[in-house]
């Protein structure tokens, strides 16, 4: 993480863009499906099997 501020120190004052925090989870938001299928392989590799069921957003 420390060796990432100076890269991001250096990208901001050259685009001039005020620093924004994508959040913890912004990897897995953009790549929900894949992230998934990640899920699913580790919990089979563990002897589990995975069932899916989608359940309603609550907003």
């Amino acid at each position: 993480m420390a060796h990432n501020l100076p890269l991001i120190a250096c990208c901001l004052l050259k685009t001039g863009h005020p620093y924004q925090d994508l959040g913890a989870d912004y990897f897995d938001r953009t790549n929900a499906e894949g992230l998934k299928r990640y899920l699913v392989r580790r919990l089979e590799r563990m002897c589990n099997q995975a069932l899916l069921v989608p359940t309603p957003l609550t907003i």
